[in-house]
């Protein structure tokens, strides 16, 4: 791989992201604003394994609209029980750090981008770690855990507590340090959830919507670079590193994931363009009781065609009837009680539904063109939609798609050649 060739490709790719910046502001908002949970930790998992929500929602608001010129974009999550604790080191005119009395979570919430070519190697990778807090405090600081707000505002270092215990990583230093250590509040309805820089203290920091940092996070405005060699000695890349290791070993030990590590975690998430398996949530979707915690990661991967060398088996973008795909067996004798009313309806579920349910959908779709049940609207909108996803349904709904699609191009085009004619 060329270096220069990668760097116009993320290049451009941050370009294209500049050109869409109402979108993604708003997609990023929203994200957020249809959480239905309460609660700092619920609020933080509804986010990451929530259906119509969150990473699910930036799945279907962007990622085709981000996934242009060989790229294909993919939001994922993953929610663990347990969250790394650390006490933080404090540094001391002696050059000996002094550790905190008390220890803390490294962070609630963790987000880390990936331009990835087509062999899935790394082109770039960069990462925030949140503190998450439901709001900002009144008081002197907006954060008022004094050990939290020291490990992010003051300390040099920390030791882990768990995840590696005893085991000191630095933390960077200077402006660097605000790209990589952020806090995020997550309950300020109905308002816009918030992330603000550090310092913690009152009016220092910068506050900023979500909207606003995912798009900054995305054309590289903030987000700390992470070395693509995990065995790095950047002390960031080794902090992220570790968080990485940490979520991938407790997915695999569940036996939610067969490999661990990031090549085992993208394998889970493998058919970038397939959101239906888009989370991980390792505690079962049991409600945590009060004084449980627990740690997110997001990755917002960027997979891209045009990098790289032979194309790496399992890794499909496009796929063409024939070509194993991630989805379930159609079984014919199966029928949801689906409500077969509205075209827009049945369209927005089309884009978003298991496969056995696209089936139906589909099925009922031929079955209205053929008995000429669709208004030439609803006919243009079906085959807008099919035009844009017959490549990822399971084979044999796809066959049906395909026919599908020639005769609504037939109708339109007729009505097309009427409209002129008159």
């Amino acid at each position: 791989m060329i270096i220069t060739e990668s760097k116009q490709r993320i290049s451009d790719f941050q370009s294209h992201v500049n050109s869409r910046v109402r979108e993604i502001r708003a997609a990023g908002d929203q994200s957020w604003q249809r959480v239905t949970a309460s609660g700092e930790v619920e609020i933080v998992r509804d986010f990451l394994v929530g259906k119509g929500r969150g990473t699910d929602y930036l799945n279907r608001s962007l990622t085709s609209l981000l996934g242009t010129n060989g790229r294909v974009v993919k939001f994922a999550s993953i929610f663990l029980h347990q969250m790394p604790m650390v006490f933080g080191l404090r540094s001391l005119p002696s050059g000996q750090p002094a550790k905190l009395d008390k220890r803390c979570e490294l962070g609630d919430l963790q987000t880390l981008f990936l331009y990835l070519d087509r062999d899935k190697s790394i082109c770039q990778a960069r990462s925030v770690i949140f503190q998450a807090k439901l709001k900002p405090h009144t008081g002197s600081h907006v954060i008022d855990h004094p050990q939290q707000r020291e490990l992010y505002d003051e300390c040099e270092a920390f030791s882990y507590d768990t995840v590696l215990k005893g085991q000191n990583r630095r933390l960077p230093s200077g402006h660097l340090r605000e790209r990589a250590l952020q806090y995020i509040f997550v309950d300020e309805r109905p308002g816009p959830v918030r992330v603000r820089t550090i310092p913690s203290n009152a009016g220092q920091g910068a506050f900023e919507n979500y909207g606003e940092h995912l798009l900054r996070f995305l054309n590289d405005s903030t987000g700390l670079d992470v070395p693509p060699n995990k065995l790095t000695d950047d002390p960031w890349g080794q902090v992220v590193w570790d968080m990485i290791g940490n979520v991938s070993k407790e997915v695999t030990s569940r036996g939610l994931v067969r490999n661990s590590g990031l090549d085992g975690l993208l394998d889970h998430f493998n058919h970038f363009e397939n959101h239906e398996v888009f989370s991980i949530d390792a505690t079962g979707g049991r409600r945590l009781q009060k004084g449980e915690e627990g740690f997110g990661l997001q990755l917002v991967i960027v997979w891209d065609s045009k990098l790289g060398g032979e194309q790496r088996a399992g890794v499909t973008v496009k796929p063409k009837i024939g070509v194993e795909q991630n989805v379930q067996p159609i079984n014919p004798n199966v029928k949801h009680d689906l409500q077969f009313t509205n075209v827009d309806n049945m369209l927005a579920d089309l884009e978003f539904s298991e496969a056995q349910q696209q089936h139906e959908i589909v099925l009922e779709l031929d079955s209205r063109i053929r008995c000429n049940r669709l208004s030439d609207q609803e006919a243009q909108g079906t085959l807008k939609i099919l035009n844009s996803i017959c490549h990822s349904l399971a084979p044999e709904t796809a066959k049906i798609a395909y026919n599908l699609q020639q005769k609504l191009k037939s109708k339109v085009t007729v009505k097309q050649m009427l409209y002129v004619s008159h």
